[in-house]
């Protein structure tokens, strides 16, 4: 096993991920004038049909703002998950928030590359942890104060609930020392299901909660899958409270 194909366990074999080349060539130009403008330019089509199709929203996107770089956790039901999440967030965010997207699912098309580098400014990552250079990156970008969208379960549930959340964020959050931000969608599952094709015109909030540190305090004594179903369980009661219609106190995308 090579050097780039080890799973770093530890914040020593975090603090490597920093000087790894990129995964892609296309990360080279990421963020260079032209590619941030266009990605802008996309963003801006997708906001205005979020905004005007799905009258979406944000519950304490504070949260984020104030604690970056940090790693955003929301749960996975549907294809249009990451456009809500950059959505409920401010303009500046764009270009600043990375998304953690399967390599074999959205990198192996071109066509699908290219709408998941300009939507969701995405990072390929193998499902399978054959390879860290894409965790690599994400270190990079924290380092660099950005923030990282990363689905714990994985691949997106086919009813709409709350499914498994793997340890993968938690052990990014202990390396390198940033918060979690446990995050729940309400409307994606109900609006682009697996089992749809287009949109429907479901309203959408997205809920941010309050960090979670697992380098500090009783968490830190927890392993990596126990701190996992911690931040399950968390996002698990924010479904709870959001089926008992919470208060919205943010109109996203401002």
């Amino acid at each position: 096993m090579g050097e780039d194909d080890r799973t770093p366990n530890d914040a020593g074999d975090l603090a490597e991920w920093e000087y790894a080349s990129p995964p892609t060539a296309y990360d080279l130009v990421r963020d260079n004038l032209l590619i941030r403008c266009a990605r802008l330019a996309v963003h801006g089509l997708f906001r205005a049909s979020m905004h005007c199709y799905h009258g979406i929203r944000s519950v304490g996107r504070e949260n984020v703002l104030d604690n970056l770089p940090c790693i955003i956790t929301p749960n996975h039901t549907s294809h249009i998950d990451n456009v809500a999440v950059f959505a409920s967030l401010p303009w500046r965010c764009v270009n600043r928030v990375c998304s953690v997207a399967a390599k074999d699912y959205f990198f192996d098309n071109p066509i699908l590359a290219m709408m998941a580098r300009l939507v969701a400014n995405g990072i390929p990552l193998d499902h399978k942890g054959e390879n860290t250079r894409g965790l690599r990156l994400c270190a990079r970008k924290l380092r660099d104060g950005g923030g990282i969208i990363i689905f714990p379960e994985g691949r997106r549930t086919h009813t709409g609930e709350v499914g498994h959340f793997k340890p993968g964020a938690v052990a990014l959050c202990r390396g390198l020392k940033v918060p979690v931000i446990p995050t729940y969608l309400k409307g994606t599952f109900e609006s682009l299901s697996p089992s749809h094709w287009f949109p429907r015109g479901k309203q959408i909030t997205v809920t941010y909660g309050e960090p979670v540190r697992f380098w500090e305090g009783d968490l830190a004594d927890l392993d990596h899958d126990a701190a996992a179903k911690v931040l399950e369980d968390r996002v698990r009661e924010m479904q709870r409270a959001a089926e008992d219609g919470p208060p919205v106190d943010s109109v996203s995308g401002r």
